[in-house]
């Protein structure tokens, strides 16, 4: 992912989306007949994957799902309505967390499997967000069968929260490769650009501009870096360690881009140069 994103960190969010949030998801948690039937697809890219969670009402209150699944013969119902659903419109499998019991300690979530071609699924608005667009998914009437419910009934939450978890250690890969991309721009501009007759490389400020993001960007690596160690080596995972590393290197990110702008000077403010297009992703 942080290669990707180091070119476009819109193609690597819809990458991360598809590769972690689907089907790692499915890797972790999956039974062995929706390993088989899902995952040759999703890897090698036949197939496109996608997850549902969250909703107008429920962002990061998942006690507020409205979205239900109700149980039937042969399998669930599933009704509701999501929304930012990175690769929406372009996944053909897309995991959808519903409620099917009561609030609890388990969160009465369940994690169903569902195929963008079910009776009853529509696309809804494109969201376009900083960087990146998603949809809004419509679920009316859609039949789930028995077989495609990952996990246990009702302990869908135990499964979001892992790979939330997880999540989070990929995603800081991407604020990591905006920084390289960042030092990439303005290196060469230190002995091309020019303030008052003097190049720019003989300027302090903006040689402490650029040590800055250069510091930046080696002290979250170090920090993304050691953490998926720990998780790859150790079997380990702090989700205190994978939600500050996303923190520290998001903001680290925004705070590099700025400076790119700054160092730009007015041609920097351009909506068609790549300092403006690093700083909205």
């Amino acid at each position: 992912m942080e290669e990707l994103s180091r070119a476009s960190a819109s193609i690597g969010l819809c990458f991360a989306a598809h590769s972690q949030f689907c089907m790692n998801h499915i890797q972790l948690n999956g039974s062995q007949k929706q390993k088989e039937r899902y995952l040759p697809r999703l890897i090698s890219g036949a197939s496109v994957g996608a997850l549902a969670v969250s909703e107008v009402q429920a962002g990061g209150d998942l006690a507020s799902m409205r979205t239900k699944a109700r149980a039937v013969h042969g399998g669930y119902i599933l009704d509701g309505y999501k929304v930012c659903v990175t690769n929406g419109r372009d996944a053909d499998i897309i995991i959808v967390y519903a409620r099917t019991g009561p609030h609890g300690i388990s969160g009465g979530i369940t994690a169903f499997l569902v195929d963008t071609d079910s009776r009853g699924f529509s696309y809804l608005r494109k969201e376009h967000g900083l960087g990146s667009s998603a949809n809004a998914c419509l679920f009316s009437s859609v039949f789930v069968p028995h077989e495609n419910v990952i996990g246990s009934i009702n302990r869908g939450l135990e499964i979001l929260v892992k790979g939330v978890t997880l999540g989070r250690l990929v995603l800081s890969s991407g604020p990591l490769a905006l920084m390289q991309a960042v030092l990439d721009m303005v290196s060469p501009l230190m002995l091309t650009r020019r303030f008052s007759n003097t190049q720019a490389v003989s300027s302090a400020y903006v040689e402490g501009l650029v040590a800055g993001i250069y510091t930046k960007l080696q002290a979250s690596r170090g920090y993304t870096y050691s953490t998926a160690n720990m998780v790859d080596d150790d079997g380990l995972i702090c989700p205190q360690d994978c939600a500050g590393a996303l923190s520290h290197s998001t903001e680290s990110a925004a705070k590099c881009a700025l400076d790119a702008i700054e160092i730009l000077g007015e041609i920097g403010c351009s909506e068609n140069g790549l300092s403006y297009r690093l700083l909205r992703e």
